[in-house]
């Protein structure tokens, strides 16, 4: 979030635990800076709440270390939540898990072309994510 402006510069997250990272978000919630109150990080930009909530949700005690296979099994985990079975097997339209998906990720689009927060502005098209959703 913010390039490290809210973590005192540039850290190396691939070698913080999970105790770590959620003690760095925790000052970053801290800092008077913060306007966004925001704790996002890591390659799937990750708040606390719900790095906490996966951690329980997948039975890690803290002391993992917070590497990029283990950031890609959190999102994985995310993906899980918001359809991605249920889509892959045809339960929901793309245009539904795309929905879910931005509840999860505030800089994908819904299916209208708008962010799911106010203020916040989707980064991508819809069709962008719709045909990337389709070629998986």
């Amino acid at each position: 979030l913010g390039y490290g402006a809210y973590t005192g510069g540039d850290v190396d997250l691939t070698r913080m635990s999970l105790d770590d990272v959620d003690a760095l978000q925790t000052e970053m919630l801290k800092h008077p800076n913060n306007k966004f109150n925001s704790s996002a990080l890591g390659r799937y930009q990750i708040i606390r709440t719900t790095l906490r909530s996966l951690k329980d949700e997948l039975g890690l005690d803290g002391s993992e270390t917070f590497t990029p296979e283990l950031q890609d099994r959190l999102a994985q985990a995310l993906l899980e939540r918001r359809g991605l079975s249920r889509y892959k097997s045809g339960e929901i339209s793309s245009k539904q898990f795309l929905n879910n998906l931005a509840k999860e990720w505030a800089s994908l689009p819904k299916s209208n072309g708008r962010g799911v927060y106010a203020g916040q502005r989707a980064a991508t098209d819809t069709s962008s994510v719709l045909n990337a959703l389709q070629a998986e």
